[in-house]
C-alpha cells in the first residue's frame, strides 16, 4: 500500500471513529433525547421520578418542554422529593427534600439552597408568588422565601396530603386523610374552610385550573381504578376525565397527582407509567415515559 492509499485509509478511520463517538454522546445524553412534547403544547411541566429499591427510595426532578427533557437534580440514591412546584415567576422550583426541608433550585438545576426545615413533616409545597404554602402533617404553613413562617391552618387531626394555590382568587384547595378524607378550600381572604363535595369518595390531589373556575382531583371509578375526574370550583357538575385500565390484571397502577396547561385546555397527570396529557374531553394528547425506567411519577407542575 502506497503513502497515499496509508493517508486515505487514516482520514476514513479517523472520520468514522468521530462519527461513532458523535453519535455515542448522542445517545448517552438521555435527558436531553427528543421526547413526545408536542408542537402545539405550551409551557414547561416540572415532574419527579421516582424509583424505589430495597432499602432505598430516590427521587429526581425533571423538566420537560420543546427544548426536550432536562435534569433538574441528581443526589444519588439518598434524597426524597414529596413534592415540587415552580415559583411564581417559572424560574425557580421549591421541593421537599427528605420529607422535612424546603428546597430552592434555579430551573437550570444550579443555585441550590435550604430554606427552611420542619421536624414535624412536609407532604408538599406550592409557590404562586411571593408567599409559600407548604402542607405538614397538622397544618398548613405560609411563609415568605427565606423560610420565615406568617400564617398556618389547623387541620385538626386530620393530615394534608397535597395542596394547590391559586393566587388570584387567594384561595388554596387539599386533600386531607386518613381520618374522613376529603377535598377543601381554604379561602385566605376570608379565613374560612369549606369542603368542596360530600358526595366525592377518597378524593386526593387537588389542582386549580388556571383561571379557578374548576378542579381536577384523583379518585377511585366504579371498579376501584384510579382516575382524575374534574368539577367546577363550587364542587358541581363532576365528571370522570380518565378512563386508564390496567395493562395486566397484577399491574399496580395509580395516578398521582395532576396539573393544568396555562391555557385550561389540556391537564398533565403523573401515574406509574409517566406523565400523561389528555385535553379537556380526556383523549390522549401524548405520554411522556419516565427516564431511566423509573417506578413512579407522584409530582407534576405545569407553567
Amino acid at each position: 500500500m502506497d503513502g497515499k492509499n496509508v493517508c486515505l485509509t487514516l482520514v476514513t478511520s479517523t472520520i468514522l471513529l468521530m462519527v461513532v463517538l458523535i453519535v455515542f454522546n448522542s445517545c448517552s445524553k438521555n435527558d436531553e433525547s427528543p421526547t413526545d412534547w408536542q408542537e402545539d403544547m405550551n409551557g414547561k411541566i416540572l415532574f419527579t421520578q421516582n424509583y424505589f429499591t430495597p432499602g432505598i427510595q430516590s427521587e429526581r426532578l425533571y423538566s420537560i418542554d420543546e427544548q426536550g427533557l432536562k435534569s433538574i437534580t441528581s443526589h444519588g440514591n439518598y434524597e426524597t422529593i414529596t413534592g415540587a412546584g415552580w415559583s411564581g415567576g417559572g424560574k425557580q422550583i421549591i421541593y421537599v427534600s427528605q420529607g422535612t426541608q424546603l428546597k430552592i433550585i434555579k430551573s437550570d438545576g444550579t443555585g441550590e439552597r435550604l430554606i427552611l426545615e420542619h421536624g414535624k413533616g412536609i407532604n408538599d409545597v406550592v409557590w404562586p408568588h411571593d408567599w409559600i404554602a407548604f402542607a405538614g402533617s397538622t397544618h398548613i404553613y405560609l411563609s415568605d422565601s427565606l423560610g420565615l413562617i406568617h400564617d398556618s391552618l389547623s387541620l385538626e387531626g386530620s393530615n394534608c396530603q397535597t395542596l394547590d394555590w391559586h393566587a388570584t382568587t387567594n384561595r388554596i384547595v387539599f386533600s386531607v386523610s386518613p381520618i374522613n378524607s376529603r377535598i377543601l378550600i381554604w379561602n385566605l381572604d376570608t379565613h374560612t374552610t369549606r369542603n368542596l363535595s360530600e358526595s366525592l369518595k377518597f378524593p386526593s390531589h387537588p389542582a386549580w385550573s388556571p383561571d379557578g373556575s374548576q378542579i381536577s382531583f384523583q379518585q377511585e371509578d366504579s371498579n376501584g381504578l384510579s382516575q382524575v375526574f374534574i368539577c367546577n370550583s363550587d364542587g358541581t357538575n363532576i365528571k370522570q376525565l380518565t378512563y386508564f385500565s390496567k395493562e395486566n390484571p397484577s399491574e399496580n397502577f395509580y395516578v398521582m397527582q395532576s396539573s393544568w396547561s396555562p391555557h385550561d385546555d389540556l391537564i398533565a397527570i403523573g401515574t406509574t407509567r409517566g406523565v400523561y396529557v389528555v385535553n379537556l374531553q380526556g383523549e390522549l394528547k401524548t405520554h411522556i415515559p419516565l427516564p431511566h425506567g423509573g417506578d413512579m411519577c407522584a409530582t407534576v407542575d405545569w407553567f
